[in-house]
């Protein structure tokens, strides 16, 4: 089984994943690395994207809690500036791209132009 992991970058932040391409064996713990560089408050999301679906999922988030119904878990350490992906015991079901991302808290208003 091999876990397709994807590296982005974007301008003024920048998320690192590491390993790039992952083979476990059934049964066998998962872990896939995230470091961010981002000098702001930081959102932090962890997306899955099996071959049959298209495009990408959300598969959790470091506020919708550590754990998902697939068993996948990630914990923000923002003294590290990282939100790695984790499950005890990987299956065959988990082969798929999985993406890190950051979003920062700045959103866009709408021009009070009369």
């Amino acid at each position: 089984m091999v876990l397709w992991v994807l590296t982005s970058r974007t301008s003024g932040q920048s998320v690192t994943q590491t390993p790039s391409r992952l083979a476990i064996k059934e049964g066998v713990a998962v872990f896939i690395n995230c470091t961010y560089q981002y000098s702001g408050v930081a959102y932090l999301y962890w997306y899955v994207q099996h071959s049959h679906s298209e495009g990408p999922q959300l598969l959790l988030t470091e506020y919708t809690g550590k754990e998902t119904g697939d068993a996948f878990f990630a914990e923000h350490l923002k003294a590290d500036k990282t939100f790695h992906l984790r499950k005890e015991a990987g299956g065959l079901s988990d082969s798929a791209a999985y993406f890190c991302a950051v979003r920062d808290t700045v959103e866009e208003t709408p021009d009070r132009a009369a």
